[in-house]
């Protein structure tokens, strides 16, 4: 996992429910806006989903990678009010949908 890569993106989930709920709220919203959490490395990121997944695997930093693609989403939170909730909200939300996607990963492969 890169330590020193940054991240601020958001999980599917949770730009999902904001993406309907701008549709309903914000309909008149325009131009380029950021949508961001707080930043993460990708190693500390890697990290909680094991964790929370309860993955039985070692996530091994790495330096080599450094680089900061963090957004500032101020004009984002401005415009519509909107902020995003916590990683361990966001995670714990997807180790609960991730057994939905299992069950359904399976049903595809068996066609």
């Amino acid at each position: 996992g890169h330590a020193k890569a940054i991240f601020s993106g958001v999980t599917t989930g949770t730009l999902a429910d904001l993406v309907v709920s701008l549709i309903a709220d914000h309909p008149a919203l325009e131009g380029l806006l950021h949508v961001a959490a707080e930043p993460i490395s990708k190693f500390g990121l890697l990290g909680r989903l094991r964790d929370t997944l309860e993955l039985d695997v070692e996530v091994v930093p790495t330096t080599d990678v450094v680089v900061d693609r963090s957004l500032d989403g101020t004009r984002f939170r401005q415009a519509t009010g909107w902020v995003a909730p916590s990683w361990a909200a966001m995670l714990a939300r997807l180790g609960e949908e991730a057994p939905r996607y299992e069950r359904l990963r399976g049903e595809h492969a068996a066609g």
